[in-house]
């Protein structure tokens, strides 16, 4: 950064002295009044822009001093290396020649070198003369020399700085000169500028305000985009169909629970004809399946209750993904109930067949028995017989019509449920006639039938909990479409608030181009000269930062060689009396090393920029 400075300054240095040789120019004709304020400010900016190229020189003479001092330095040792004593020179030689030989070469490089930077000084030297007295300048010369400067310095503001404080005061001065142009094209009087402070406040609001409704707009429209791709892939989904596939799960839980009772009341009334030891262990079979079926039932619905209970809780992607389950559980839920209707059918067939095999064998029993008997029971036997096989065969009319209907259908309906019930009535007749069941066999009915009524009080609790969630989706639903309602009311707030702005913004717009119109002639004239400048101040400053790093090579240079000599006596074993001079040349390099440092890093700054900062 420094390095550019300085050459900016060097190329703006001379542009000063060429244009103080330069025939002054006219006025021009329509040229706007100048602005005492603008004309008091453009002639400190020149004021610190000499200052800064004075502190530049002095600078510049300074490291020259140094360079030469360094030069005094490399003197010194090489009139050292002259007057290397006898023992020493007797050590050189007898040393390796490789050795010698490298010596030699040191000396002669650093007679070039020495050529060398003694015509870069003298090229430096003549370069860095103070320039001639400048002649007195006219008002016109003046005029145009600070608006060219003016230019400039903003040019060398924007290429010095690169730190956001400066950017912000320029920004701040580059305002209020337009808050000084807007007041100067309106009326001057108070009211003129108590209207500006608050345009200006009321266009600071509506920029809050406006940042503010833009996020909350674009909040809105990620919420209502969710919300849109949420419907859009449940559009499919019907909530009215969903609250009907709960009634249906839980009418076919009650059908279920219907079907079961009647089957236990079936199987209580043929479990007397059957061997004690058979009724004992279907019984307690049968209170095991009915448990595994209550128990798996309960689960699904405890299933059902968190998946429900998660899709309140959740998000709006949470509640996508919660109704994706909710409708695969559905689906699950289904897909169980019918394999429970299928099993409950298995078990009636299974039913039916072990009321067959009974039938069966009560009647070669009672055959049996009939056969000891005497003939007059025998025959009174054939007519309760018949009787009974009437019965038989009606009931298997009735089975066989109720297994077509449950092959047929999943549901079971008010018609089919009748005609269990028709059927529950023709086996308790059959059933009054056979012998009482055993009194352990009543006993596990009676526990039976009360684990039935307590998983019963559990599948109610279950649907009493379904409907309450059922119920926070309605609210749900509800408090979505309030959302909608909120969103619709803030657009309109936002469009009104965007036509304010607008509003003001054209006012404003209208001020700043009738006062930026009165200065366009002056712009159209000065700008091929500032073009000008721009190109000669770039090949200036170029031509400079390539003369500041030779300097820095050559330095680099001297300091590589002073080391490569000391080494080079190290390796020789005999340092003697140059070492004192070595150490002192090596001393002084690094001092100005770290000068030059300091320099290039920008710890020497010059007043006049460090204030532009």
């Amino acid at each position: 950064k420094n390095n550019e400075q300085l050459r900016e300054i060097d190329d703006l240095r001379r542009e000063l002295d060429a244009l103080r040789r330069a025939a002054p120019v006219e006025p021009l004709a329509a040229a706007a009044p100048a602005d005492d304020d603008l004309l008091r400010s453009l002639r400190a900016d020149n004021e610190m822009l000499m200052e800064d190229v004075h502190d530049k020189r002095q600078d510049i003479k300074v490291l020259e001093r140094k360079l030469l001092q360094a030069k005094d330095v490399i003197e010194d040792l090489k009139d050292a290396l002259v007057r290397v004593e006898p023992a020493e020179l007797t050590a050189i030689a007898d040393g390796d020649a490789e050795d010698i030989g490298r010596l030699q070469d040191l000396l002669e490089n650093m007679k070039q070198r020495e050529k060398e930077l003694n015509r870069f000084y003298t090229d430096l030297l003549k370069q860095t003369q103070p320039a001639q007295a400048p002649e007195p300048l006219t008002q016109a010369d003046f005029e145009r020399i600070l608006s060219e400067k003016d230019a400039e310095l903003e040019r060398l503001r924007i290429l010095t700085s690169d730190n956001a404080t400066f950017f912000r005061k320029e920004l701040a001065a580059k305002d209020a000169e337009i808050r000084r142009l807007m007041s100067a094209a309106s009326q001057p009087d108070e009211a003129s500028h108590g209207t500006e402070y608050d345009v200006a406040v009321l266009q600071s609001a509506l920029t809050v305000a406006d940042d503010i409704i833009n996020d909350k707009t674009r909040e809105t429209e990620e919420l209502q985009k969710l919300l849109d791709d949420l419907q859009e892939k449940l559009r499919d989904v019907d909530e009215n169909k969903l609250y009907e596939t709960i009634d249906m799960l839980r009418n076919d839980v009650d059908r279920l629970e219907r079907c079961l009772n009647e089957r236990t009341k079936e199987l209580n009334s043929f479990k007397s004809a059957m061997p004690h030891d058979n009724v004992l262990a279907n019984a307690v079979q049968r209170e095991k399946e009915i448990e595994r079926f209550y128990r798996n039932l309960i689960d699904s619905k405890d299933a059902m209750i968190n998946q429900l209970k998660a899709l309140l809780s959740a998000d709006t992607d949470d509640l996508l993904r919660a109704l994706r389950m909710d409708n695969q559980t559905l689906a699950e839920d289904v897909r169980d109930k019918a394999n429970s209707l299928q099993d409950t059918t298995r078990k009636l067939r299974d039913a039916m067949n072990t009321i067959d095999r009974l039938q069966s064998e009560l009647a070669h029993a009672r055959t049996d028995e009939l056969d000891d008997s005497r003939p007059s029971e025998q025959d009174s036997q054939s007519d309760g017989l018949q009787e009974l096989q009437r019965i038989i065969q009606a009931k298997d009319e009735v089975i066989s019509d109720l297994r077509q209907q449950l092959d047929t259908a999943t549901d079971t309906t008010a018609d089919t449920a009748e005609r269990i019930r028709v059927l529950e009535n023709s086996l308790a007749e059959g059933s009054a006639r056979e012998r009482e069941v055993p009194a352990i066999i009543s006993d596990d009915v009676t526990s039976l039938t009360q684990k039935i009524a307590l998983l019963q009080d559990e599948i109610d609790e279950k649907q009493n909990t379904i409907e309450a969630l059922v119920g926070a989706i309605k609210d749900f639903n509800e408090a979505n479409a309030s959302l909608r309602q909120s969103k619709i009311e803030m657009e309109d707030q936002v469009r009104y608030m965007r036509q304010a702005l607008e509003n003001t913004q054209g006012a404003m717009n209208h001020m700043l181009t009738s006062a930026i119109g009165q200065n366009s002639e002056v712009a159209a004239v000065l700008s091929p000269q500032l073009s000008a400048i721009d190109a000669t101040t770039n090949m200036s400053a170029l031509d400079m930062q390539q003369k500041i790093k030779y300097l820095t090579d050559e330095l680099n240079k001297s300091r590589q060689e002073v080391d490569d000599m000391k080494k080079a006596f190290q390796e020789s074993g005999s340092v003697g009396g140059s070492s004192y001079e070595i150490a002192t040349l090596r001393k002084e390099i690094n001092r100005l090393n770290k000068e030059l440092d300091r320099y290039r890093s920008g710890s020497v700054v010059t007043p006049s920029f460090s204030r532009i900062q």
